[in-house]
């Protein structure tokens, strides 16, 4: 879907089109919210071409169907590794997850995506097969997801590490390896075998499966290079597809990979949809890793050619690698003809120094992903704590509020009232730069490139934030090395007025912290921002500097 269409479509998030699988406004959240779709099938989303792009839509009302949601967890209080408990059928109580369900549906979310082997001990099964009471306490989460009018996103992270149907593939071959679930008969079988289980499973408890949007067939595909056949360097290797390939040659290689999965994603989803007729069937994908890195990720291909409904790409703000590399990576462009659900990006605590900055710094990446040609969003993470990355509640559930449709319906736009980083990719200059780091790398978003005026203080860089603005708080990631007593000024400047002292920054500082400072009222009218370090021990230089804040501009 294109950035104007789905901006269209986007702008009734909170009335018609986040409600296209429930009522038509919260005050009738009591009236029936599913319908037989079709004679074939009870699912409400379906996919279609429109103006030749792909989009999910909605079946019994024929409108457009973007996906606004979360990720969904109850992380345990492990030491090392938490899992998620929240389908340990030990805790019984459902009380919790239906007042988050609520609470998400409230805001105008329609989509919750959940992981069905992220556990501990009572997992979804062992050897002996899937756990009965795991079932039971699966077809009871989807209830609640129907009577709160959410669809549910089910994925796989691990499933063969935790249940019986892999240990049955023979190993005598690399059928038993890592790769060999993709790329052999016996790992496909197995994992048809596995879902049609779950399926026929929760059809017996009677389950309102019309609430699954599709199943994931795993949360991050990749394949090892690390592990055979891809370690062999002569030789020829059979798959599941009937073809052989010969070993010795690089070339030979990435096609075993692309016609592997694409043979994997066809036969497994033809058995899905048998158990299940109607369900979308959908994938998960990191962001393909340099060649330094052995788990090969091949989206490209599959965007070409394959059997998927739509694909699940997932990208972190913060980093060193840009929302367009990555879009670049993932072989995006011109390939529009299935939806792209950005189905996990969230905000760590090692870029984002507090949820408001989070926030901020997720509103930009939507609002850019639009264009990129993402068509739904699943931000992470709803969950108590998350030791890594903010959470949607934390702080006034300022990322949870921000993602919401109720507070952007539209998702491709900042919204007048929407807080966002003003600074991110906005003219700069300074005092003075070394060559290799310019003023615009305190600007970019990626607080290790850093600009550095390659002098002692007193120095400084400005920012032109574009138009007037709102400014609510001021961030500066330090670069500094030695340690030691600084002192910074900042400055605003109205257009056409002159500098007016914002705050002073005095004290001892270190390299990566942050210093930040929230006005107890915002100020308003600013143009300009002006960092000027009076004193310092190293040359001056920043990492990263946000200005938060709102503006019409």
């Amino acid at each position: 879907m294109s950035a104007t269409r789905l901006a269209a479509v986007a702008l009734a998030a909170t009335g018609a089109l986040a409600c296209t699988i429930g009522p038509a406004s919260l005050a009738s959240r009591q009236q029936p919210a599913w319908s037989e779709a079709s004679s074939a099938t009870k699912h409400v989303i379906g996919v279609r071409v429109r103006d030749g792009a792909g989009e999910l839509f909605d079946r019994r009302t024929k409108k457009a169907f973007v996906v606004r949601g979360t990720n969904y967890l109850r992380l345990d209080d492990a030491p090392k590794d938490p899992l998620d408990a929240l389908l340990d059928p030990r805790a019984s109580n459902l009380t919790g997850i239906r007042s988050d369900f609520r609470t998400l549906r409230g805001l105008g979310f329609n989509t919750v995506r959940i992981f069905l082997d992220l556990c501990r001990i009572e997992c979804i099964g062992d050897r002996s097969g899937l756990n009965p009471r795991y079932l039971d306490k699966l077809a009871r989460v989807l209830r609640v997801a129907k009577q709160e009018h959410l669809l549910l996103l089910p994925t796989l992270n691990e499933w063969d590490g935790f249940v019986g149907y892999r240990s049955a593939i023979p190993r005598a071959t690399f059928a038993g390896s890592f790769n060999g679930l993709y790329l052999t008969s016996e790992g496909i079988k197995a994992t048809s075998r596995f879902f049609t289980d779950v399926i026929r499973g929760l059809q017996k408890r009677k389950a309102p499966l019309e609430a699954v949007l599709a199943w994931e067939l795993r949360n991050e595909q990749f394949f090892d290079y690390t592990n055979v056949p891809f370690t062999r360097t002569s030789g020829r290797v059979r798959t599941a597809n009937g073809k052989t390939y010969d070993l010795a040659d690089p070339a030979a290689k990435l096609r075993l990979m692309d016609d592997g999965i694409r043979t994997y994603v066809a036969r497994v989803r033809a058995a899905i949809r048998k158990a299940d007729p109607g369900v979308l069937v959908t994938m998960g994908f990191f962001n393909p890793q340099p060649a330094s890195d052995p788990r090969i990720v091949r989206t490209a291909p599959l965007l070409a050619r394959s059997a998927l409904d739509f694909f699940d790409f997932h990208y972190y703000p913060g980093g060193s690698i840009t929302l367009a590399q990555a879009v670049r990576d993932f072989g995006m462009a011109g390939r529009a003809r299935k939806p792209i659900v950005l189905g996990e990006y969230g905000a760590f605590k090692f870029a984002y120094p507090s949820p408001d900055e989070g926030a901020a710094a997720l509103v930009d990446l939507q609002v850019q992903s639009c264009a990129a040609g993402f068509d739904g969003w699943l931000y992470w993470l709803e969950t108590p704590q998350d030791r890594e990355l903010w959470t949607g509640g934390a702080a006034g559930a300022a990322i949870r509020i921000a993602m919401s449709p109720q507070a952007r319906p539209d998702p491709c736009v900042f919204g007048a009232t929407t807080v966002r980083n003003l600074a991110q990719g906005k003219p700069v200059r300074a005092s003075r730069s070394v060559p290799s780091s310019p003023p615009e790398h305190a600007v970019d978003g990626d607080a290790e490139s850093i600009w550095t005026a390659g002098e002692d203080a007193p120095q400084w860089i400005e920012i032109d934030l574009g138009s007037p603005s709102s400014v609510t708080k001021i961030a500066l990631s330090v670069s500094q090395y030695p340690e030691g007593q600084t002192r910074h000024r900042v400055l605003g400047r109205a257009p056409g007025g002159d500098d007016i002292l914002l705050h002073e920054f005095s004290g001892q500082t270190k390299d990566p912290e942050w210093l930040e400072f929230s006005p107890p009222q915002p100020w308003t009218n600013v143009r300009h921002i002006r960092v000027e370090t009076v004193s310092s021990p190293s040359w001056v230089a920043w990492r990263e500097i946000r200005v938060l804040g709102t503006s019409a501009g």
